[in-house]
């Protein structure tokens, strides 16, 4: 089964917590290197919003966020310490443990459990409290 890619706007929020994330475990430059797109041009079309993402860079950087999420990229260090991103032959993912909540409309749901750490598609606690209903600013 081939995997649909992750639509324009869903991809540019997964990819902001990607970025904000650091300790994601692989750099964007290789990131970017696995994915086949250039460094600036995914600043530009994720981060910055300067440039519209294509079909292309669409369909690239959601292939290699799924590789990144299931645990198939891995980076190995040389031994004059450069770096270089490879594929694993086993996919190894990595877990957490998570304490979140969900909105219901009976109130506030508590989830306890172990969840992949690469996963960015769940909101954040920072995110579900933006958007609570009522919900006071504080300036």
């Amino acid at each position: 089964m081939v995997d649909r890619p992750y639509s324009k706007e869903e991809l540019r929020k997964i990819m902001r917590r990607f970025c904000a994330d650091k300790k994601r475990g692989i750099s964007i430059e290789h990131f970017c290197e696995i994915a086949g797109v250039d460094v600036r041009d995914f600043r530009k079309a994720f981060l910055e919003d300067s440039i519209n993402i294509s079909e292309g860079m669409q369909i690239r950087v959601s292939k290699a966020y799924r590789s990144f999420e299931r645990g198939d990229l891995v980076v190995y260090e040389r031994w004059n310490k450069t770096r270089f991103v490879g594929y694993r032959q086993e996919p190894k993912p990595a877990f957490k443990k998570n304490i979140g909540f969900t909105l219901t409309k009976d109130g506030v749901k508590l989830n306890v459990g172990v969840v992949n750490r690469r996963d960015y598609t769940q909101p954040t606690f920072l995110e579900h409290l933006e958007n609570l209903p009522g919900r006071k600013t504080w300036s």
